[in-house]
């Protein structure tokens, strides 16, 4: 099957050719009188779509939903994000740790941040960039779990890079 998309020009009949008013109106009738307006009875349909001809919003949404996962699980990113997860929370503890043993009012300005990272792992990988840890230990295995990182983009950029200039004739090198 193929699909061809167009730039909206006015002509294109969003319900297909085979779906008449009467068939629209049928479907919407009972929203209308129910009292929920013709724009609400629209939007409703177009939500949940009409039985045997056309899937609505829902449904396609459902399907998206569906697709990303399969994807999610076919690229397999949750084990190496969570051993990043791991380690950037054992980090975190080990300077909270460290932090409840002081008195100072910048110790608990400290901890109040920590409280405050978000709760993605690239989110607390920003805001922990530019913060200088009390526990050495800790500041130590932040700055290497930040350097493995910085190993596994540059090795993804120069194997994909690699793998391109593989498929390259000698005319284009």
């Amino acid at each position: 099957m193929r699909i061809r998309y167009s730039r909206w020009d006015g002509t294109q009949d969003p319900f297909g050719p085979e779906i008449g008013a009467a068939d629209i109106l049928d479907q919407m009738s009972e929203d209308v009188l129910s009292g929920a307006g013709a724009e609400a009875a629209l939007q409703r349909l177009l939500r949940r779509g009409m039985q045997g001809r056309f899937s609505g919003l829902d449904a396609i949404r459902s399907r998206l939903r569906q697709q990303r996962r399969r994807e999610q699980q076919q690229l397999d990113l949750e084990g190496p994000l969570e051993e990043i997860r791991e380690r950037l929370g054992g980090i975190v503890e080990r300077e909270r740790t460290t932090l409840s043993f002081e008195l100072d009012d910048d110790a608990r300005m400290r901890e109040q941040f920590l409280d405050s990272l978000p709760e993605d792992v690239p989110g607390q990988l920003k805001e922990l960039r530019d913060y200088r840890f009390r526990d050495k230990r800790a500041q130590q295995e932040f700055d290497e779990l930040m350097e493995f990182l910085k190993e596994q983009v540059l090795g993804s950029y120069f194997r994909n890079l690699s793998e391109g200039m593989k498929n390259m004739s000698p005319e284009d090198l």
